[in-house]
C-alpha cells in the first residue's frame, strides 16, 4: 500500500509541477520541480531492495545527480552545470546497468541507436555553438546508457527488464525534445512533453529497485 501511495503522490506531484510551468507559476514550478525527484528518490530509499548492492548504491546515486541538474537547470545560466549533472547519472546509470550481468555487447541495438544519434546530432549541429563537443560528449553517453538498458531486456527478457529498456528510451526522447527545444525552435507543450518523459523515465528505474535482482 505505502508503495502505491508513494507513486500516486508522484504523479500528483508531477502533473502539478507540469501544471504550474505551463501557466508560468515559476514560483510554484521552482518548488515542484525538484519535490517530485525527491518523491522519486524516496521510492528507492524506502522501498528498494538493497541487493543486488551496487544497482541500489549506484542508482540511487544517479537519481540524486538527476535532482542536482533539476535543480540546477531552474537557472539558464546554470545549464552546462546542469548539463555535467546529468551526464554523471547517465553514467551511473550505466555503471548500474553493467553490475548486473557485465557489459553487454549486443551491436545490433548499438547500431540503431548510434545511426539515430548521428542523425540528430547533425540536425542540431547549427544551433549549438560553443556547446557543439559537450553536447557531442553528453549524446555519446546517453546512447551508451541507452545501449546498456535495452541490452538488458534483450538478453534476460522478464517485465522488469522491459520496463527498464522503456526507461531508458524515454530518458533519450526526453532529451532529445529538449535539445530541439532550446537548440533548433522552441515550441508549445515542450515543457510538457520533456518533463512528463523524464519522470517516467526515472520514477520507472526508481521502481525497478523493488523487484530487480542479481542476473549473475
Amino acid at each position: 500500500m505505502g508503495k502505491k501511495i508513494l507513486n500516486v503522490a508522484i504523479l500528483i506531484s508531477a502533473f502539478a509541477a507540469i501544471y504550474s510551468q505551463y501557466v508560468k507559476n515559476l514560483e510554484l514550478y521552482n518548488y515542484l520541480k525538484p519535490l517530485t525527484t525527491i518523491l522519486i528518490i524516496a521510492v528507492v530509499v524506502v522501498f528498494g531492495k538493497r541487493k543486488p548492492k551496487k544497482y541500489f548504491i549506484t542508482v540511487l546515486t544517479a537519481l540524486l545527480f538527476c535532482l542536482l541538474g533539476d535543480t540546477l537547470l531552474l537557472n539558464n545560466n546554470y545549464f552546462i552545470y546542469g548539463l555535467a549533472s546529468f551526464l554523471v547519472a547517465h553514467i551511473l546509470f550505466a555503471y548500474s546497468f553493467i553490475s548486473l550481468n557485465g557489459i553487454n555487447l549486443n551491436i545490433r541495438p548499438l547500431v540503431v541507436l548510434l545511426t539515430t544519434g548521428i542523425a540528430y546530432y547533425s540536425f542540431i549541429y547549427k544551433g549549438l555553438g560553443e556547446l557543439v563537443i559537450v553536447v557531442g560528449v553528453y549524446i555519446l553517453f546517453i546512447l551508451f546508457m541507452c545501449w546498456q538498458g535495452i541490452n538488458l531486456y534483450i538478453k534476460h527478457k522478464g517485465g522488469v527488464f522491459l520496463t527498464i529498456a522503456i526507461a531508458v528510451s524515454l530518458f533519450l526522447i526526453s532529451d532529445a525534445i529538449l535539445a530541439y527545444n532550446k537548440f533548433v525552435q522552441a515550441f508549445n507543450y515542450s515543457g510538457v512533453l520533456i518533463l512528463l518523459t523524464y519522470w517516467l523515465a526515472i520514477g520507472i528505474i526508481a521502481n525497478s529497485t523493488m523487484y530487480l535482482k542479481n542476473t549473475k
